[in-house]
């Protein structure tokens, strides 16, 4: 669904959440769209926590309890591939916790600058020193020797991450997950909404909310058995491109 459509208000989610709040299409002078936008975006941001719990791979940690978003995997005996989290802009740190359980930050590399085989590079697998990012996996130098680093939640990332925020000049723009589950960003903005002007309504759009999250956590759950997840990436300046 559209962020809002005017002409076809059976496709827009402001429109959706205005019918949701007991209000008519015309009445966007009592909810106003600036409103709802904060309120959307604030929604896509919480839905994007959801999805990362339930990729499989990784462990999520949400955002509002640490100063970055971490996201920790256990860690395979000899394998040096790891694909990366859904929607990780910048890796900002790798740690690695070795057997003793204290932790080692890991190097981020520049394969240009090395004069030898990536394979040479690699050596025998041990305690991980480096690490380099490409596509959408990340890669250790060396591979993990489950006798020298633990294995359960042994790989502990701190990233960046972002929604593709809504703005209030936005018409036909979508949120940037799957469609099915669009009407969760409308239905978050209207609870957002009759918690101030009708909490009457609260539990009715609660639970249709939660039978709506937990259709897309199956979803995502049962996609990332079967799929890689993708990632975009942005580097600083100062990092490669």
């Amino acid at each position: 669904m559209q962020i809002r459509n005017d002409n076809d208000t059976s496709i827009s989610l402001y429109h959706d959440c205005l019918f949701k709040c007991g209000l008519s299409a015309t009445d966007t002078n009592i909810y106003k769209f600036e409103d709802f936008i904060r309120n959307a975006n604030n929604s896509c941001s919480k839905i994007e926590s959801w999805i990362w719990r339930n990729t499989g791979e990784w462990e999520y940690d949400d955002s509002n309890y640490t100063d970055f978003p971490i996201a920790t995997r256990d860690l395979q005996d000899g394998v040096q591939d790891y694909s990366l989290p859904i929607d990780v802009e910048r890796v900002d740190r790798c740690e690695i916790t070795l057997i003793d359980g204290s932790k080692r930050k890991l190097t981020l590399f520049d394969k240009g600058q090395i004069d030898i085989s990536l394979d040479e590079f690699a050596g025998e697998k041990g305690e991980p020193l480096f690490y380099d990012l490409l596509g959408n996996s990340l890669f250790l130098y060396p591979a993990p020797d489950l006798t020298k680093v633990q294995e359960n939640e042994g790989l502990e990332l701190y990233f960046s991450r972002g929604i593709d925020k809504f703005l209030a000049t936005d018409t036909t723009k979508e949120p940037g997950f799957a469609k099915t589950f669009h009407q969760l960003v409308s239905l978050d903005a209207a609870i957002a909404w009759c918690n101030i002007h009708d909490q009457s309504k609260i539990p009715i759009l609660s639970s249709e909310r939660d039978t709506i999250k937990e259709q897309l956590e199956n979803f995502y759950g049962k996609r990332s058995r079967e799929n890689r997840t993708q990632i975009k990436r942005k580097y600083n300046n100062n990092k490669r491109k």
